[in-house]
């Protein structure tokens, strides 16, 4: 039986809303990028190095041309990166703060390129030495090891502070690493920059280094207590077992 009537006009105005809701539904989801999404390229490895190449020269004297250098660190193409780092870090002072952005990232192979162009520049790349610094002290092995090197080459703010310190938890034998870790502790929460590779250092396989590392770890405080959390779920039980003892030290909750 056809429906008709005051019934068909009712199926038809709720067919028309839902049609509309659908639409401007789907038209959000539609025009929606995730946050920090980066277009793929269009133009070719090589027609983008042509003009990488091109402007490269210009960089140290054109503010847009470092810009335009820069955006290329965040290419998704290796060769791209590679090669914008290598102009900018021929472009001087006022390229340092345009890898201090992209030494940052959260890309790895991103950072990895800006600390090598760091590098590269010499001395001229000191006010990066706090960044550098700090990821020798972090957990990337890759990017920790890309910033060792470029702080050996930007002079004498590239071997004070704690970076000494770092180099020993880090590469040092056991002893050095014992020794760099009760240094830690001496600073307390000044210490902070050594947070996650001091708690790494809790699966250390030296008993002492590891214990040393502990000890640092409960002089900082509360500070260091998300990156010791993170320690209870390291395969090897020793490490979890100093990673539940520091925690209760600090009075944290592990559980």
């Amino acid at each position: 039986m056809p429906i008709t009537g005051p019934r068909f006009l009712l199926l038809l105005s709720l067919s028309a809303i839902l049609w509309s809701v659908g639409c401007r539904h789907g038209g959000r989801d539609a025009a929606k990028e995730p946050r920090g999404a980066r277009k793929a390229p269009v133009e070719s490895v090589e027609a983008r190095l042509k003009e990488i190449d091109h402007i490269g020269p210009t960089a140290a004297k054109d503010r847009a041309a470092r810009a335009n250098l820069g955006r290329s660190l965040y290419d998704p193409r290796g060769p791209v990166r590679d090669q914008a780092a290598h102009w900018l870090s021929k472009a001087g002072a006022e390229a340092v703060p345009i890898l201090i952005t992209a030494l940052e990232d959260t890309n790895t192979e991103i950072s990895v390129t800006a600390a090598y162009a760091l590098g590269r520049m010499g001395e001229v790349a000191a006010p990066a030495v706090p960044n550098l610094t700090r990821l020798l002290g972090g957990n990337i092995d890759t990017l920790a090891n890309m910033s060792n090197w470029a702080l050996s080459q930007v002079g004498p703010r590239g071997k004070g502070g704690f970076i000494p310190l770092l180099r020993n938890l880090r590469y040092g034998n056991a002893y050095d690493r014992a020794g760099a870790a009760r240094q830690f502790s001496l600073y307390g929460d000044a210490s902070a920059v050594a947070i996650p590779l001091l708690a790494r250092t809790l699966e250390d396989p030296n008993p002492i280094a590891a214990q040393a590392a502990a000890d640092a770890l409960v002089r900082i405080g509360p500070r260091a207590s998300l990156a010791v959390q993170a320690m209870l779920s390291s395969p090897k039980p020793p490490a979890r077992l100093r990673a539940v003892l520091v925690l209760s030290q600090m009075r944290t909750p592990y559980f």
